[in-house]
């Protein structure tokens, strides 16, 4: 039971301190935070229930439990006297901070949302920009209600459309305007309808009008990439809570995606092969990470997922562009999303993600080292400063163990 939070403030020395306990480290046996203006400390302690016996010392004790909460298994511990505990054990003992256990997660709560000023509600069009394009029903007029998903510009765009790059240099640094387009697809009319909720059909038109705005934006020859991402909950980055996903046309390759597409034409160089195709032949000869497969779709758990619970979705014949895709291939590729983001869902209690969209940069001929995909992370963990300082990431899920916790979901 979490522990009732107190908290106590009283004046020392002309200074206010304020005492509060039951709030943070709730199992452990108390603690506190003292705060004294700017300043804060935090202290907590712990203990057994009965003494151990023929323990005579105990300010150089700490013990060391690994524990692999995905899989539910406590396979070992440690139990040392000072001195420095093994990598494995620092390392496991970070799930203190790094709760995994799905049943441990806490459930993002939605605050209440008046609809009447959610600007993607059916009848509050005019709290958007001019629509771009929308899948309507039939007699109804572009602005109006009567849409199924609705693509508008971003109110406060990151890149906007109008202008030149204008390149130029600033010293050693390389300069450009930021000159690119933002836009938001509403998803749905439905403001709870997610898209793990949504019928097949539905999600189909959601990943045609992803589809059809790559290709219109592939035409503007300041365009080098166009990256599709979805952020859902507060903690993925998600502003509103209503059901939408975002594309923007870069006027250049980003980074990662670069770092991505030349790690890929390396392998081809050296094995004339692709290596998504790679990774997906031996998946599917393996089966342990394995969590959907059908005719064209294979989902899996990554060997060296960087977060717990991601999963990536690719399509088992070779293609590099994503707005290459057919239209049997979207009504397949629907199904095995829904399920994908179902499993999830019910495995983790409807938890906060981002997926996003790998595909190769605009206007190239098929790139045979690389394999469009999609990549969903689920945000149920942290990141801290090991992670952004060395880009190694410490997931202590089991990807085996993760497949197989998803593959049991019922849906």
């Amino acid at each position: 039971m979490k522990p009732e939070s107190k908290m106590y403030s009283t004046e020392v020395g002309g200074q206010p301190f304020t005492f509060e306990t039951g709030k943070l480290a709730a199992q452990a046996g108390g603690a506190v935070t003292v705060r004294v203006g700017d300043n804060i400390v935090f202290a907590a302690a712990t203990m057994g229930d009965e003494p151990r016996e023929g323990q005579d010392f105990f300010p150089l004790t700490v013990e060391y439990e690994e524990k692999l909460y995905a899989g539910g298994r406590i396979p070992g511990s440690y139990f040392r006297r000072e001195g420095c505990p093994p990598a494995e054990a620092v390392l496991t003992a970070r799930l203190t901070d790094r709760p995994l256990r799905p049943g441990d997660l806490a459930v993002e709560q939605q605050p209440p949302v008046d609809l009447s000023t959610c600007p993607f509600e059916p009848g509050n069009e005019r709290y958007t920009p001019p629509e771009i394009t929308a899948l309507r029903n039939a007699g109804t007029r572009p602005n109006e209600p009567g849409w199924r998903v609705r693509v508008v510009p971003n109110r406060s765009p990151v890149l906007k459309v109008e202008g030149q790059l204008d390149k130029r240099a600033e010293g050693m640094y390389d300069v450009m305007n930021g000159i690119g387009a933002h836009e938001i697809v509403i998803e749905t009319p439905n403001h709870a309808e997610e898209l793990a909720m949504m019928p097949v059909s539905h999600i189909s038109d959601v990943l045609w009008t992803w589809h059809d705005r790559m290709l219109d934006l592939a035409h503007d020859g300041r365009f080098r990439f166009v990256m599709v991402f979805k952020n859902k909950g507060a903690r993925a980055g998600a502003v509103l809570a209503h059901p939408h996903s975002q594309i923007m046309a870069l006027p250049v390759v980003p980074l990662h995606v670069q770092e991505e597409l030349t790690g890929a034409l390396d392998y081809y160089k050296y094995r004339d092969r692709c290596v998504f195709c790679d990774l997906i032949t031996q998946e599917l000869a393996d089966r342990r990470r394995i969590i959907e497969d059908t005719d064209r779709f294979v989902t899996v758990v990554p060997f060296a997922q960087r977060f717990p619970f991601e999963t990536w979705i690719l399509p088992k014949n070779h293609e590099s562009d994503y707005a290459r895709l057919g239209s049997t291939d979207v009504g397949e590729l629907s199904t095995v999303l829904k399920r994908t983001l179902q499993r999830l869902s019910q495995a983790l209690g409807d938890p906060p993600y981002n997926l996003v969209l790998h595909t190769a940069p605009v206007n190239l001929d098929p790139v045979p080292s690389y394999h469009w995909h999609f990549e969903i992370f689920p945000r149920i963990a942290h990141t801290g400063g090991f992670e952004r300082g060395t880009g190694f990431y410490i997931n202590p899920t089991i990807p085996e163990e993760t497949a197989q916790y998803l593959r049991d979901v019922r849906l």
